[in-house]
C-alpha cells in the first residue's frame, strides 16, 4: 500500500518520505537498465524499509509508520528527552491504541533506522567479544552491548554527497559561483586571496563549481558541567564554504568529523587522530568521488579541498607544528620575531612593532619615546609555504609518550604537520587562522586591567618598573627608594586615570584593510611609548597579522571561533552518561544529523530546527504577538 501517495490530505501537509528515499538513494523502481542512484547501499535499505512502509494503524492516511517514527525521533533530539522518557510513551501510545504500528523502545526505534554492528571498511565488530566463548556483542548486566574502544570518525564523503542528493540543498553549494556579487567587497570566502590562490593551482578543479572547499576547526572542552572535573574531548568539524553566508557556520550545515578519545590535549599527537580525515581529504582532491546532482538530475565526480584551520593559539601550535611559546612563538614573524626576556616580570615580550612601519615614519628614528633606539629594519618577510615544506620534509616526525629528546626540527617547529601530506597545502598562503575572539579578549583584558589598576590584572606593577630599570628606559617611571631604601615609590604612569576617567572607553572600527593596518601597526606603537614592557605578551603582538589574514581568508566571521565554540556547548548538552561522555556525543550527534537530513521533507507545518524562528526575531507573526499596556511597539 503507497500510505505516502494518499491524496485525501490538504496540499503541502504530507511529509515527502518518497523523496527523502529518492535523494539519498536514487530511484530505483523505475531506473531499468539506468545506473545512476543504483546501488548496494539502496537495495538493502529498501529492504529494510519493507517491514516498516506500513500504515501507522488501520485506516491512517497521514502517517506511515516509518513517517511517525521519524517524527517522534525529531521531538526527541528538538526537546532533549531522555532515552526512558521517550520509551514511556511509546508504552503509553501502544497501551492507548493497541493497533498502532511503531516500535515499543527507544532501541528499537534506533534499530529501525539504523542498525550496524561491523565496521564498514574491515567488516570487525564494533563491539567487544566475551573471551570465554568466544561469542560476538555479549551485552552487559543491563543488556545492552558493549563498544570496543576506538577512534569515533565520521566519514566526510558520505556527508558531502549527500548534500548534492538532497534537492533542498543542492542549489546552494553552487551560490558562490551563480549567485555571488562580485563587486569587488569582502562578503564571502570567495572573495578573497586564499580561494583565488586554490583557483590557480588547479584549474580543472575551478572549472567545476560543485567542488567544495572546507574549513577545519578543532578545540578541547569539558564534557561534564562539573569544573571539578579534569576531562577534555577534541572534536574536529568541517565548514563548507560553498553556501552562501548566512548557512556556512550554521550548526546544521557543519560536519562533525572526528572526536579524539583522549583525556587530557593530544598535543603534536592530534596528527595521528586526523589520519582517516587526511586520507579522505587526499581522495577527494586527487580522484574525487562519484557524486549524484539531484538539481540537475546528473552524475559528475566531485572534489574537495580544505583551505584553512580554525583554531585558538594553544591549537594553532598542535595543528600547524609551530611552537606558540618562547622568544619565537609569533608564527607569522616566524624566525623573525622580536622579543625580550623580561627579568623581573618574568615573561616574554613582544616589542619592536616599528619594523612594521613605513620606513620613513617618523616614529622610526623616535628614541626617547620607545627603547631608546632607532629602528632601521625593513618589514619582516612572510616564510611561503614551499620553503617550509622544503625546510620540513626530511625532518622525522616522532609519537607518542617517548619521544626523542633531540630537535632536528629548525626553528621553533616541533612538527612536520600532517597537513603538509595534501598535495595543495604547501602551496596555501594562509594555512592557519588567528583566532579572534581569544586575541581580542586577552588584550581587552590587558587594557582594562592595567588601565584601571585592577589588582592581579594590570601589567603596571613593582617587577614591571623594575624591568624599566633594567632596559635603562622611560627614567621617569623607574621605581625610586626613599628613607634610606625602606620604601619605594612610584611615580604615575600616563596612562593613569582618575574615577571620572576610567568610565568613558571608545573603540572604533575601520573598514579598508590597508588602512586599518597601518592603524594597528600605529596603535602598537603608541602603545609601547605608555606602557611597560611587560604589557606586550604574544596576544597583544598578534593582531598585527590580522589584517592580512583578512586580506588573504575574507570576512573574520568566517575564520574565528564563535561558531565551533556555541557548538562545542551543544555537543556538551549531549552528555547523559556521565561514565561514557564521548559516546553519548557521538551516538547523540548521528541522531541528529540524520533527523536534520529527513527534517527537509517533512512538510512546513512541523517544526525542526531548519524553520524554528530565530531567537532575536525581528518579525513576528501577528498572531503569535501578545498585546501588552506596557509595551505598544512589537519587539522582542
Amino acid at each position: 500500500m503507497a500510505v505516502d501517495d494518499d491524496t485525501d490530505d490538504e496540499e503541502g501537509a504530507r511529509d515527502d518520505i518518497k523523496g527523502l528515499l529518492s535523494d539519498a538513494f536514487g530511484d530505483v523502481s523505475h531506473a531499468e537498465g539506468v545506473t545512476v542512484g543504483q546501488n548496494e547501499e539502496a537495495k538493502k535499505f529498501y529492504n529494510l524499509i519493507d517491514g516498516v512502509s506500513q500504515e501507522l494503524y488501520p485506516g491512517c492516511k497521514k502517517f506511515s509508520t516509518l513517517s511517525f517514527t521519524i517524527r517522534l525521533y525529531l521531538l526527541k533530539c528538538l526537546h532533549g528527552w531522555s532515552n526512558a522518557s521517550f520509551t514511556s510513551l511509546l508504552e503509553l501510545l501502544k497501551e492507548a491504541m493497541p493497533n498502532i504500528n511503531i516500535p515499543s523502545s527507544f532501541h528499537k526505534t534506533k534499530k529501525e533506522l539504523k542498525d550496524e554492528k561491523q565496521c564498514r571498511v574491515c567488516g570487525t565488530s564494533r563491539y567487544t567479544e566475551n573471551s570465554s566463548d568466544n561469542s560476538e556483542n555479549q551485552p552487559d548486566k543491563k543488556g545492552c552491548t558493549i563498544p570496543a574502544k576506538t577512534l569515533r570518525y565520521f566519514p566526510i564523503i558520505p556527508r558531502l554527497r549527500r548534500l548534492f542528493m538532497c534537492s533542498k540543498t543542492t542549489a546552494s553549494l553552487r551560490w558562490h559561483d551563480d549567485e555571488r556579487v562580485k563587486d569587488g567587497t569582502l562578503k564571502h570566502p570567495a572573495d578573497r586571496l586564499a580561494w583565488k590562490n586554490l583557483d590557480k593551482i588547479d584549474e580543472e578543479f575551478t572549472k567545476e563549481s560543485r567542488n567544495i572547499r572546507l574549513g577545519l576547526s578543532s578545540d578541547g572542552f569539558n564534557p561534564i558541567r562539573s569544573m571539578n572535573i579534569s576531562r577534555s574531548t577534541w572534536p574536529v568539524m568541517l565548514m563548507v564554504y560553498n553556501l552562501p553566508p548566512w548557512m556556512c557556520m550554521k550548526p546544521e550545515y557543519c560536519m562533525f568529523s572526528l572526536l579524539i578519545p583522549v583525556p587530557q590535549s593530544p598535543g603534536k599527537d592530534i596528527d595521528v587522530y586526523l589520519q582517516p580525515l587526511i586520507e579522505d581529504l587526499k581522495l577527494l582532491w586527487e580522484k574525487g568521488v562519484e557524486t549524484h546532482d539531484a538539481s540537475k538530475n546528473e552524475t559528475f565526480q566531485m572534489r574537495a579541498a580544505l583551505l584553512w584551520t580554525i583554531n585558538d593559539f594553544p591549537a594553532c601550535a598542535m595543528l600547524s607544528g609551530w611552537s606558540t611559546k618562547g622568544k619565537l612563538a609569533c608564527p607569522c614573524c616566524n624566525k623573525n620575531t622580536s622579543s625580550l626576556q623580561l627579568k623581573h616580570s618574568r615573561k616574554t615580550v613582544y616589542m619592536d612593532h616599528r619594523v612594521f612601519l613605513p620606513m620613513d615614519h617618523p616614529w622610526r628614528t623616535n628614541t626617547m619615546s620607545f627603547n631608546g633606539k632607532q629602528e632601521l629594519r625593513p618589514h619582516p618577510p612572510v616564510i611561503e609555504g614551499p620553503k617550509i615544506f622544503e625546510m620540513l620534509q626530511n625532518a622525522e616526525n616522532v609519537f607518542g609518550k617517548k619521544q626523542s629528546t633531540s630537535n632536528s626540527f629548525p626553528w621553533n617547529w616541533k612538527k612536520r604537520s600532517i597537513f603538509f601530506e595534501l598535495p595543495y597545502w604547501h602551496k596555501n598562503p594562509l594555512y592557519h587562522n588567528l583566532d579572534v575572539i581569544h586575541i581580542e579578549k586577552n588584550i581587552l583584558d590587558s587594557v582594562i586591567g592595567t588601565l584601571l589598576d585592577i589588582p592581579g590584572k594590570t601589567k603596571d606593577h613593582l617587577n614591571a618598573r623594575y624591568d624599566l630599570k633594567n632596559l635603562g628606559i622611560w627614567k621617569n617611571l623607574q621605581p625610586k627608594e626613599v628613607n634610606n631604601g625602606k620604601r619605594i615609590k612610584l611615580a604615575k604612569a600616563y596612562f593613569s586615570m582618575t574615577a571620572v576617567e576610567k568610565s568613558v572607553f571608545v573603540f572604533i572600527r575601520l573598514d579598508e584593510i590597508d588602512l586599518l593596518e597601518l592603524e594597528i601597526v600605529e596603535t602598537l606603537c603608541q602603545l609601547e611609548r605608555i606602557f611597560p614592557p611587560s604589557f606586550f605578551d604574544i596576544m597583544v603582538h598578534l593582531p598585527i597579522h590580522l589584517a592580512n589574514k583578512v586580506r588573504l581568508g575574507g570576512p573574520v566571521q568566517f575564520c574565528w571561533m564563535y561558531p565551533p565554540k556555541r557548538y562545542m556547548c551543544t555537543l556538551k548538552s549531549y552528555v547523559r552518561n556521565r561514565s561514557r561522555p564521548k559516546g553519548s556525543i557521538a551516538e547523540a550527534y548521528l541522531a541528529e544529523e540524520c533527523l536534520t537530513f529527513y527534517s527537509r521533507y517533512l512538510h512546513e507545518g512541523v517544526q525542526t530546527r531548519l524553520n524554528k524562528r530565530t531567537r532575536n526575531d525581528d518579525d513576528p507573526n501577528e498572531d503569535e504577538v501578545v498585546p501588552s499596556k506596557l509595551f505598544s511597539n512589537k519587539g522582542h
